[in-house]
């Protein structure tokens, strides 16, 4: 692709590169005479040249890496009422220009995290950074919200310390780390929440790999974003529904053994005469109030392994769909130039001096004021130009590293279908064991 020598370059320097642009011009001539050939080997170069640059992107990203962060409710103690939810937040391992031998334990409060929040989003707009929980809902009393909250959190915090851009940010590390009331700290320090693409340059290497067809392909991606976030959303909490039945049924196979215990009870009283037969059977009927306990402890621990566990992957990859939608939002929203309009007056502008300059009427002051809108017309459009390839290689590396987040499904129903089969296998075995144990219940009487 030729690249000609203009004032909207933000990388030309003059003469020099106006020769090495007449230079690429000729060696175009030149590739043009190969034909499709040398066109289908400079794509095939390209395509590599994204792959090994995707791979690169890809393998920073560790979607199903351990957790690292735990938050945890800090409680009330007797006689203190806090009015604010305080958290304990612990790091698991060390974490990096931070001092091993300090406590890997802070307290934060529900507005420090949306101050982290909101400086991230200033600073990193064009990266996927994930949403916090609600504030509110109904009553910050409730403790089942508090608990969906705190680990919405926890949720947050791991996500960012996945990204291998986010997880270096001073600030994550800072709040992580330093041992001080926030909101204290925050009104002493000075710190950096200026966009990232402050006093940065975009790279030639990426101008070579982009194409315009990744604008298209994003556009498709934002409408199916959306409706995999509904659809997965919805799946997310029908999870969670589930257990609840599945609560429910644990309640009524308490009930029904507590109920059979009473009616064991009266039994003999009800069969005077048979005392042999009927003794035999109460055993055996306490033998499946016992088995009907073991279903019950059952059916809770299967819901507390599925809730602690996969009820939080279906959780995490929404927080992931919701992100990255969430980054395509702000690209709209924000990632919009002027660089057209400011061409066209650039032109107008050059046109203009050119006319003036063929005139001896006119003055100097106002060649004065045509050059100096030209020169800074022509700044911003190179600022401008330069930001936008800047916003186009920051998206397109998110979007490269979103894919990494597909084998989150794999986790979720790998790990979802084993914690199944192996509470069938226990129920089965319990059954088992009932079937065994009322083989020689009496059907018939004694003679």
């Amino acid at each position: 692709m030729s690249r000609l020598y203009s004032p909207e370059d933000p990388w030309s320097t003059g003469e020099s590169d106006a020769i090495s642009s007449q230079a690429w011009q000729e060696q175009d001539i030149l590739d043009d005479s190969d034909g499709h050939n040398a066109s289908s080997e400079h794509d095939n170069v390209a395509a590599l040249d994204f792959v090994n640059w995707s791979n690169g992107i890809r393998s920073s990203y560790k979607a199903l890496s351990n957790d690292i962060i735990t938050v945890e409710e800090i409680p009330e103690k007797e006689g203190i009422l806090f009015k604010h939810t305080n958290y304990a937040i612990q790091h698991l391992v060390p974490l990096p220009d931070s001092d091993s031998t300090n406590s890997r334990k802070v307290v934060r409060r529900y507005s420090d995290f949306v101050w982290l929040l909101e400086v991230l989003l200033m600073k990193y707009p064009f990266r996927m950074i994930p949403d916090l929980p609600p504030k509110k809902l109904a009553s910050n009393g409730d403790s089942l919200f508090l608990e969906r909250r705190r680990k919405g959190l926890a949720r947050f915090m791991n996500l960012l310390m996945k990204h291998p851009v986010l997880n270096k940010e001073p600030l994550v590390l800072m709040f992580l780390t330093v041992p001080t009331d926030l909101s204290s700290w925050r009104k002493q320090a000075q710190y950096d929440s200026t966009e990232e693409f402050k006093d940065k340059k975009s790279s030639r290497e990426f101008q070579a790999l982009w194409e315009d067809s990744y604008l298209d392909m994003w556009d498709d991606v934002e409408k199916d974003l959306q409706t995999s976030l509904d659809r997965w959303s919805k799946l997310a909490v029908l999870i969670e529904r589930i257990e609840v039945r599945s609560r429910q049924v644990a309640q009524d196979e308490d009930k029904f053994q507590k109920i059979l215990q009473d009616f064991n009870t009266a039994l003999p009283g009800m069969y005077q005469i048979d005392q042999v037969d009927v003794a035999i059977i109460s055993d055996d009927l306490k033998i499946v109030g016992k088995h009907v306990d073991s279903t019950r402890s059952l059916i809770e621990d299967q819901c507390n392994e599925i809730v602690k566990d996969t009820t939080e992957d279906f959780k995490k990859f929404a927080d992931v769909l919701l992100s990255m939608k969430s980054l395509f939002d702000r690209y709209r929203r924000l990632g919009g130039n002027q660089i057209e309009q400011l061409s066209k007056r650039l032109e107008s502008n050059k046109e203009r001096l050119q006319e003036l300059n063929g005139k001896a009427d006119v003055k100097g002051m106002d060649i004065d004021k045509l050059q100096e809108a030209i020169s800074k017309d022509t700044k911003e459009i190179a600022e401008q130009t330069n930001r936008d390839w800047l916003i186009k290689e920051t998206v397109l590396t998110e979007y490269v590293m979103f894919q990494e987040t597909q084998f989150q499904l794999t986790k979720v129903f790998q790990e979802w279908s084993r914690t199944k089969m192996k509470y069938s296998e226990l129920h089965s075995n319990n059954w088992g064991q009932l079937i065994n144990a009322l083989h020689d219940m009496p059907l018939s009487r004694h003679t």
